[in-house]
């Protein structure tokens, strides 16, 4: 009976590789759920490709010892550079609450630069990869009474 077991172990066992199949590569990816702080912003590259640039703030509870839990704000700049969902990312209003995956990218800085530069600084970039609005902005009742006039 024990040899039984012990076979199939040994046929459903994979060996433990450290080379990686060809074809996948290493990716840095980020979910935020958060809050859009503004309406999204088509903008115009350096070589006139056109992307979609948006904040997402979200809101890290740290409780450091203390009873009450401190809410810290973060802010997440994503550029969009997918044209297929750019027309949708526009239509995105402030205030709603979002879903987003994006891929983290990592600038070095150019040794180069002049100090104190942006180009001498550190970028971490957050590429768009999936948005889904969670919940839409809440109207206020001034606004709400004015459309319905």
């Amino acid at each position: 009976m024990f040899s039984l077991a012990r076979s199939t172990f040994a046929k459903s066992a994979r060996a433990f590789s450290t080379a990686r199949p060809s074809g996948l590569r290493d990716i840095a990816r980020v979910t935020l759920i958060g809050n859009m702080v503004r309406d999204p912003e088509t903008r115009i590259t350096k070589n006139e490709k056109e992307y979609v640039s948006y904040t997402v703030v979200t809101q890290a509870n740290r409780s450091r010892g203390t009873e009450e839990p401190q809410s810290t704000p973060t802010f997440h700049r994503v550029l969009s550079f997918i044209p297929a969902q750019n027309q949708y990312l526009t239509k995105v209003p402030k205030g709603s609450l979002v879903y987003v995956e994006a891929e983290l990218d990592v600038k070095e800085p150019d040794p180069e630069a002049e100090s104190g530069s942006f180009a001498a600084q550190r970028q971490i970039l957050l590429r768009h990869e999936t948005l889904r609005v969670l919940r839409s902005p809440r109207k206020d009742k001034s606004e709400a009474s004015s459309n319905d006039a």
